[in-house]
C-alpha cells in the first residue's frame, strides 16, 4: 500500500509463510534488496515506486505500464509476487502471498 501513487512513492509490501529468519530477496523493477523474515516467517518492506522506464516486467514486452514485486526465500525457495500497474507515472499495487 498505498494502492497508487507517482514514481518515488513509498509502497509497502508484506509477505508471510517464509521460514523464521529466512533471507528473502525482494525485487521491484531494477531495485533488489535482501531482508530476513521475522520469527513468524513474515516481512514488511517499503519500496520506492520506480520510474516508468524501469517498470517493464519483461524486455520482450514493449508495454512499460507494468512491474512485478518478487519475494524469494533463500532456503525454502518460496516465491511470492505482486503485480504493479504504472499509469501516467503512477504505480498501483496488489500483493499476494503464496
Amino acid at each position: 500500500s498505498p494502492a497508487s501513487g507517482p514514481t518515488g512513492t513509498f509502497v509497502t509490501t508484506n509477505g508471510t509463510g517464509f521460514s523464521a529468519g529466512e533471507d528473502v530477496r525482494i525485487t521491484f523493477g531494477t531495485y533488489t534488496t535482501y531482508l530476513a523474515a521475522n520469527q513468524s516467517g513474515s516481512f514488511s518492506v517499503s519500496l520506492l515506486a520506480p520510474p516508468l522506464s524501469t517498470t517493464s516486467a519483461s524486455t520482450s514486452n514493449p508495454d512499460t505500464s507494468g512491474a512485478v514485486v518478487t519475494a524469494m526465500g533463500s532456503t525454502s525457495n518460496m516465491l511470492a509476487t505482486a503485480a504493479f500497474t504504472n499509469t501516467s507515472n503512477s504505480v498501483s499495487t496488489s500483493t499476494r502471498d503464496r
